[in-house]
């Protein structure tokens, strides 16, 4: 079994545990349902044929993941530090997304859903897909982090950000425990708020401390109103209406 073919069953396995246990009732169109997920195959498949250090080949086709295993302590820290760096570029990359207009006009794509299910996960703009990729790859390549590592982050981001957009019947309980240690449901849907303070804020991938940390944490109560004050006509689901957003984008 491939890395891909384990990525498609776990996608599989969220969107029917989604479908059998929702936590809310959302009624998606289901035209947009399908739009999210084409934008993200198409920026995939124009990232294939770019062939840059670690492509989405490279990511989903190994059957093993070869890491150097560490000699001892010494090594075995410096793995982890090394991982847990690669989280905070991703962190990084993310509040730059916020705050940078040519990064903000692709990224708005994804946080223009009405509603925040598994499907939003893929919902982002081709040239972002790309562009991320790039971005995340060059700074960990110039600080040092090994291919293989990068390969194995991407690899279980890839399978958590369904996850993180999932509608799921949770325990709250467990979800409050959890958010101390890895992002949850419930702390990144507060980041798809429709109110700029909270879209502005947990902008974690794997874990909630970067936002600790960098005071950019934020709770609320149970949010309703998602996407953003623009865009908010249902024609914006139609997929060639995400493709051209970040053009029609004209907020200052």
């Amino acid at each position: 079994m491939t890395l891909f073919d384990i990525y498609i069953v776990v996608i599989l396995m969220v969107m029917f545990w989604e479908y059998k246990r929702p936590k809310t009732s959302l009624n998606r169109i289901q035209h947009v349902y399908f739009a999210n997920i084409l934008t993200y195959i198409l920026g995939s498949f124009l990232f294939y044929g770019l062939n840059y250090i670690v492509s989405i080949e490279a990511i989903f086709s190994s059957q093993i993941i070869t890491l150097t295993l560490p000699n001892g302590l010494k090594n075995g820290l410096m793995l982890i530090m090394q991982f847990l760096l690669i989280d905070l570029i991703y962190y990084t990359k993310h509040r730059l997304d916020h705050y940078f207009k040519p990064l903000w006009r692709l990224h708005l794509v994804h946080h223009s859903d009405l509603q925040v299910d598994v499907s939003t996960s893929f919902r982002h703009h081709p040239v972002e897909v790309i562009s991320h990729y790039i971005i995340v790859m060059c700074v960990a390549w110039l600080c040092g982090v090994p291919n293989s590592l990068l390969v194995l982050y991407a690899f279980i981001s890839s399978l958590v950000q369904p996850l993180h957009h999932a509608n799921l019947a949770i325990p709250e309980r467990l979800l409050d425990y959890l958010s101390f240690i890895v992002i949850t449901p419930a702390t990144h849907k507060v980041h798809h708020s429709s109110d700029k303070t909270f879209t502005n804020s947990n902008y974690g991938n794997l874990f909630p401390f970067w936002d600790r940390i960098f005071r950019t944490y934020q709770t609320a109560p149970e949010l309703a109103d998602f996407g953003l004050t623009y865009f908010r006509d249902k024609k914006e689901g139609n997929f060639s209406s995400l493709l051209t957003q970040p053009f029609r984008y004209s907020k200052k």
